[in-house]
């Protein structure tokens, strides 16, 4: 029910000349917390490169603009291509993120990029670490136990408990959906960013 031409070849529909190219990564994108990315570089080999500017911050301080490198499967027979990329925070932060995903076309036309990332925060020992990921885990099947539970109820589209998202310090887990921002041609994100001084970003 998303409206996502999954039914359509996208290789075969641009062969045909009945759509404009989709899903090349090159342009400037918006996700669901109004944060930006803009990929100037997409070479034929399918890696790119571009920046990033994020409008939630770990520590409520002042985001930066941030690099990113990833790389995008070529279109194929099978369906949108799937691409994956990772930003390494300016300045603000210890933290890198990796983010995986698929470019889809809806009813009308429009390209999303529905992505799922992974940030990871610096801790201060490998014991830390060593603990940090028991407790994920020990978390994550109790969160799994309570979501079957919660299943053979037949709690559909209701929730009897909160199930939170993540658990550890160090690692945090989440979903963005991009939309393409029409833009004009060139590098326009430093021109979207405002003065690091006039801005105070929320913690997530």
């Amino acid at each position: 029910q998303t409206g996502i031409r999954d039914s359509q070849c996208p290789a075969a529909a641009l062969t045909a000349g009945l759509v404009a190219p989709l899903c090349q990564l090159n342009g400037v994108w918006r996700n669901d917390q109004d944060s930006l990315m803009e990929i100037s570089v997409l070479r034929d080999n399918g890696d790119f490169q571009g920046q990033y500017l994020t409008q939630v911050t770990l520590a409520g301080g002042c985001a930066q603009i941030s690099p990113l490198r990833g790389a995008q499967q070529q279109l194929g027979e099978e369906g949108w291509p799937t691409f994956a990329f990772t930003v390494r925070w300016e300045k603000f932060s210890n933290a890198t993120t990796a983010f995986v995903g698929q470019c889809f076309v809806d009813a009308s036309g429009k390209e999303i990029l529905s992505t799922t990332w992974l940030l990871r925060e610096a801790v201060g020992s490998l014991e830390e670490d060593w603990k940090e990921s028991s407790l994920e885990e020990t978390w994550g099947t109790f969160r799994d136990i309570l979501s079957l539970l919660q299943s053979l109820a037949g709690l559909s589209g209701q929730y009897l408990w909160v199930i939170p998202q993540e658990f550890s310090t160090s690692h945090r887990v989440g979903r963005n959906v991009f939309t393409r921002k029409r833009t004009t041609e060139g590098k326009i994100l430093p021109n979207l960013s405002p003065p690091c001084e006039a801005v105070s970003s929320p913690a997530p």
